[in-house]
């Protein structure tokens, strides 16, 4: 075996220059070195794309979120996607994702500045159970809202809620 070591430095500059092997320690040293030069002859490219943007101190929202009107949009989506839908398991799974993503493009394309929008949706089968959804969190009641649709047949319901919360 060989009589190689793994040390923090090396203990003579003789050992320095006959160890072509390297040590761990050398092999990360020089590379944080080498890192650290690099980046003060050449600025990164995150370093050369940073934006500063001013302030808006704008804490209330120019145009608001319309519950009556988002409520309508839901409405179209479902019932147009839902008129002929059959229940099952992993089809409801695979709509749930459809219908969430086009609830949200739909939201984007009311362009609210600075609102984000989360989108809860919940397909299931009836068989004869009663079912409560509820939900619960902490916003700004001057700024944030929530609009929701339910939707049933004689197979299956859905419920849509669609939370909209300012960010300032």
């Amino acid at each position: 075996m060989s009589d190689r070591r793994l040390s923090a430095a090396p203990e003579s500059s003789d050992q320095m220059q006959t160890d072509n092997s390297g040590s761990l320690y050398g092999m990360v040293a020089t590379r944080w070195a080498a890192r650290k030069f690099i980046t003060r002859i050449r600025p990164t490219k995150r370093q050369s794309e940073i934006k500063f943007l001013m302030p808006t101190y704008q804490l209330a929202p120019s145009v608001t979120f319309s519950p009556a009107r988002v409520t309508g949009i839901l409405k179209n989506i479902i019932d147009t996607r839902l008129r002929t839908f059959r229940y099952s398991p992993k089809s409801a799974q695979l709509l749930c994702r459809i219908l969430t993503s086009e609830c949200k493009d739909e939201m984007k394309k009311l362009q609210l500045p600075r609102y984000k929008f989360v989108c809860h949706i919940v397909i299931g089968e009836k068989t004869s159970q009663s079912m409560s959804i509820a939900s619960q969190s902490a916003w700004n009641e001057q700024t944030d809202n929530v609009a929701s649709y339910s939707w049933e047949n004689g197979v299956c319901f859905c419920n849509v809620i669609m939370f909209a919360v300012y960010h300032d």
